[in-house]
């Protein structure tokens, strides 16, 4: 239903009276300390996956290098060196590392920055950095757990759905044994997770978690 009448984007055929909008809203925040180094590394790297790919040849567009990451370290970041290079290599950051706020004593919270990236996307095999996280979180809660993610849309049975031939995507089923076992481990630990609705709620976002 979403897919039908793209060019008429303004119409809505979900009624407001029995269907609820997804949980969209605009958030901002400061981020000090080492995830600054991450955000900034998987920046570069993704800025030079896309030069690689679709801008070789084209000098308008540079190479980032990056402090940290030099010398045999650079293929982290996706630094490629031809022997007839276009373009410039950049260094990221501009002044020294030892000038930026990068202490791990700094703010609020502790936090730990994961990502979704692939080959397709930065020219890396595909990692699960999300997933280890969530079971992480899951194993090692003492009271309380709280995950929100309204695009992991997640597939629990082990069989197609309307007799198409779909990928089975057993992520929910893993993290929903893991929240049972710890459940069962500490009775006093609770959990509560929000993810996408089915299909025959929001169109588009296919799972079976409402079954």
């Amino acid at each position: 239903m979403d897919f039908k009448s793209v060019s008429d984007w303004k119409n809505n055929e979900l009624s407001k009276a029995e269907y609820g909008r997804m949980p969209w809203h605009d958030v901002s925040m400061g981020v000090i300390g080492p995830c600054v180094y991450d955000i900034a590394e998987h920046f570069v790297l993704r800025w030079n996956f896309v030069k690689r790919d679709k801008y070789k040849r084209d000098p308008r567009f540079d190479w980032i290098t990056m402090e940290g990451r030099e010398d045999e370290h650079e293929d982290l970041v996706g630094v490629q060196r031809p022997r007839f290079p276009v373009g410039k290599y950049l260094k990221h950051p501009l002044t020294p590392l030892a000038t930026k706020p990068l202490r791990a004593d700094q703010g609020t919270v502790h936090a730990q920055l994961v990502r979704s990236s692939a080959d397709w996307s930065s020219g890396i095999l595909k990692e699960d950095s999300i997933q280890v996280a969530y079971k992480e979180l899951i194993r090692n809660a003492q009271h309380f757990v709280y995950i929100e993610n309204q695009f992991f849309s997640m597939q629990s049975s082990s069989s197609p759905i309307n007799s198409q031939s779909l990928t089975v995507n057993s992520n929910g089923n893993r993290d929903g044994a893991e929240t049972s076992r710890e459940h069962h481990r500490r009775s006093y630990c609770r959990g509560c997770g929000t993810s996408s609705a089915g299909e025959s709620q929001v169109p588009g976002h296919h799972s079976d978690t409402c079954q």
